[in-house]
């Protein structure tokens, strides 16, 4: 085929793909254009169907009406003008690029006044080209009014998600951005009614405690640290607040939200040794960095930057958080060796232990080779040899697996240490006892329906917007899974009861988990996956902790238990519950084959 110039609507189009997503883009990058004009009050207004009608309205210092024209010209801006200030970006957006865009796949309509005129004026386009202007009164400021997203590219809108999903994105993106200026009044409203109220804060806790609840912002400390022209200041959270997926994280970089996967593992390199590794911590973090030594166009809608010098920010987050983390009152204190109960003597000969009222744990002996990579294998050890006495195959008795262990001892109040035939069998306590709990939770489910407990006290529990508004589409399905809620107002929620297997387990981590758990479910279309998650999050409440010695008993209830269930050889979330070792790997690891 041969070349050719692509008609300027097309390329207009394409343009405006790599920058309007989705309603949340349209909101993102208004809302940005009204912060660069410096106001000082946002409002966002949503319809119904955010495809239908989106509003922005700002007090900021506006356009004057000859600057109208220009700012639907594409690459048209009052924030550029040389090639330095290109290297040297100090601004959130222009609207030479956000207005085009949007007005290329919608019909949108702008007014706008300066301080200095008399009236404002009013310009509408549909599918880019100008069909009215005209004066109007209105205050300083400018409102854009956004309808039929995607009417010129239907295909674009055919992939959007659900009315929910999409309003979900769109509280993502109001959240990120009310964080990132305090000073700054911010509400949204959604169908007419106000959904999240955002007024000017005193500071980013207060800000916080706005948007994500009063009681998540009271639990986080401040952390502030600056090296060589970089710096760092925000909230950060304890290792006992944590979240399941990275939700809980608000980065910004010279006030600009990201979601900066650098940054994001530098934050949980800080709390290493600290947190289970598939948590994520709770962090609000604002990043100063030399405006010509970061990249903010290496991602169409600027949420991924690029640093000249990454090792340098880096080692700036990983002193400043460590610091934080490690003297922070909250911080619970660790055991030391000497803290430990004394060991057992292991017997020796090869005799069988007796079974004493506690097990001895195993102490930690720093391996030769510790820069080595050890190479673990989750082996299933060959069944015990029958007699001969049965046939093989149909109406075989499959002869107990786990309790044929001879059970060692325990290892870090977290690993139970046995012994069976010349294999050396590491459990993990806590994937063991999680796998069980979530068989005997699905069972349940699948027949007679999950008993519940009820609470004595209903324990109130507050969440984030986006948790709460996916929470109460689905808490008849929670229900279904042994855990009963009730929607109090506001972005609270009372637990009345939670399924009989949990005992004492708190109910708000239980909730706050399980609410994260369905709202990326919902996000990423896998609600089919929803009663397999929830109670895979519910057994990992249920189950003992690492870190607690178990009793002899209780060692030994365990391995008759994944006997009762064959073949549970990994957690709901896939973590194995046993590795070992041959007697010949481990003799090989001490050269004496």
């Amino acid at each position: 085929m041969p070349i050719r110039i692509l008609p300027r609507d097309l390329t207009e189009k394409i343009a405006a793909g790599e920058v309007v997503e989705r309603p949340a883009s349209v909101v993102k990058e208004l809302v940005e254009n009204a912060l660069d004009a410096q106001a000082t009050s946002v409002l966002i207004v949503v319809g119904k169907d955010a495809v239908d009608h989106l509003e922005v309205l700002d007090d900021g210092t506006g356009m004057r009406p000859d600057e109208i024209p220009l700012a639907f010209e594409r690459h048209a801006t009052s924030k550029i003008a040389t090639y330095e200030d290109l290297t040297r970006i100090a601004s959130l957006g222009f609207r030479g690029e956000a207005l085009p865009s949007i007005a290329a796949v919608a019909d949108l309509e702008i007014e706008t006044k300066t301080e200095e005129a008399p009236l404002g004026v009013r310009v509408e386009m549909k599918a880019g080209s100008e069909a009215v202007q005209q004066e109007v009164g209105m205050p300083r400021g400018t409102r854009v009014i956004v309808r039929n997203l995607f009417r010129t590219t239907p295909a674009r809108r055919k992939f959007l998600r659900s009315k929910q999903t999409e309003a979900g994105h769109i509280l993502d993106t109001f959240t990120r951005l009310s964080l990132s200026k305090v000073d700054v009044s911010f509400q949204l409203k959604r169908s007419g009614k106000l959904w999240v109220n955002a007024p000017r804060a005193e500071d980013l806790r207060q800000r916080v405690a706005q948007l994500l609840g009063w009681e998540f912002g009271e639990g986080l400390q401040p952390v502030s640290g600056s090296k060589d022209g970089y710096g760092v200041e925000g909230l950060v959270g304890p290792s006992e607040l944590n979240r399941v997926t990275s939700r809980g994280m608000f980065l910004f970089v010279n006030d600009r939200p990201v979601r900066d996967q650098q940054l994001q593992r530098a934050i949980r390199s800080a709390y290493k040794g600290m947190l289970p590794k598939e948590r994520f911590p709770v962090a609000v973090l604002f990043f100063t960095v030399p405006y010509d030594e970061v990249d903010v166009n290496v991602h169409p809608a600027k949420m991924e930057v690029h640093f000249s010098r990454p090792q340098q920010i880096r080692d700036l987050l990983l002193t400043s958080l460590s610091d934080v983390i490690r003297r922070a009152p909250w911080q619970a204190i660790r055991p030391t060796w000497q803290d430990r109960p004394p060991a057992v003597p292991m017997e020796t000969g090869g005799t069988a232990l007796p079974s004493p009222p506690r097990p001895y744990e195993l102490e930690a002996v720093a391996p030769p080779f510790a820069g080595r990579e050890v190479r673990e294998e989750i082996v299933l050890p060959p069944q015990p040899p029958g007699d001969g006495s049965e046939a093989e195959g149909k109406g075989r008795v499959e002869e107990p697996l786990f309790s044929s262990f001879r059970i060692i001892g325990q290892y870090r109040g977290a690993y139970l240490v046995c012994e069976y035939g010349d294999r050396l069998m590491l459990i993990d306590q806590h994937a063991a006892h999680e796998r069980i709990a979530f068989e005997k939770l699905e069972e349940a489910c699948a027949t007679e329906g999950i008993s519940r407990q009820p609470l004595l006290v209903p324990q109130v529990v507050e969440l984030p917007p986006r948790e709460v508004e996916c929470l109460r589409r689905h808490l008849d399905s929670l229900m279904e899974c042994g855990l009963e809620a009730e929607f109090y107002g506001g972005r609270s929620f009372v637990v009345k009861a939670l399924p009989a297997l949990l005992g004492k387990t708190d109910p708000k981590p239980l909730l706050q988990d399980v609410a994260e758990e369905l709202t990326e479910l919902e996000r990423t279309k896998q609600l089919d996956l929803l009663r397999t998650n929830v109670l895979a999050r519910i057994a990992c409440h249920s189950v003992i902790r690492a870190g607690r010695m178990m009793e002899w008993q209780e060692m030994e209830a365990l391995l008759e238990q994944l006997d009762a269930k064959p073949g549970l050889l990994s957690c709901p979330h896939g973590r194995p519950v046993m590795i070992s070792w041959s007697l010949h790997e481990i003799e090989k690891k001490f050269h004496r084959s």
